[in-house]
């Protein structure tokens, strides 16, 4: 009997050791996207033990550019984009760890010359792949790779006239991809409910 009762204390502790995980908050920034004149911020929230979202937004503010493309033109660029992450952990360990999960995306473009004005938007929705880790319990590190399909749609103007020579005018439907990787903080809050694989 008394070996018995040490064995349930001794299964019961190892359960409240493995499941006591703290929920987390993490604020990240792409350091790739200062050099592309661009601010890029995502924030990524636990869900559960195996599941997260993922919530980014980049602005790109207004930046003259000079385009072999079009004639050495002096063309004024900006743009901004969101996208939303459903992230599942492989292990009972969010966010860190291996993950895979859907995402959904939408990016414009915007060029201005002196007298046109042009934008590409693209929607986008796919499965990514990733790695998160947290070093020393605070510092994140965020790599990704994904694969989708996006719907690119090319507004009044011949800004785009080279790329709409190549996919059309209107809007097209073909493969898009996305990868990167990000640095920031993770905060840990409280303990998450807990959750189910699907």
């Amino acid at each position: 009997m008394k070996k018995l009762i040490l064995s349930l204390l001794f299964i019961v502790t190892t359960f409240a050791v493995t499941e006591t995980k703290a929920q987390y908050n993490v604020v990240k920034i792409n350091p790739l996207s200062a050099g592309l004149h661009t601010a890029s911020i995502a924030w990524e929230h636990t869900l559960n033990w195996n599941t997260s979202i993922q919530i980014g937004a980049s602005y790109t503010p207004s930046v003259e550019i000079i385009s072999s493309v079009f004639d050495g033109d002096t063309l004024e660029l900006s743009g901004n984009s969101n996208t939303f992450e459903l992230r599942k952990y492989a292990k009972r360990n969010s966010p860190k760890g291996f993950y895979w999960g859907p995402y959904l995306r939408r990016q414009i473009i915007t060029l201005k010359d002196d007298n046109l004005t042009s934008s590409l938007s693209v929607s986008s929705i796919g499965m990514m792949l990733g790695g998160h880790f947290l070093i020393s319990g605070s510092i994140s590190l965020d790599m990704y790779f994904g694969l989708g399909l996006g719907t690119y749609s090319i507004s009044t103007g011949d800004s785009f006239s080279d790329i709409s020579d190549v996919i059309g005018t209107g809007s097209v439907t073909t493969g898009a991809a996305r990868y990167g990787f990000t640095v920031g903080i993770a905060i840990p809050t409280k303990l998450p409910k807990i959750g189910s694989y699907f």
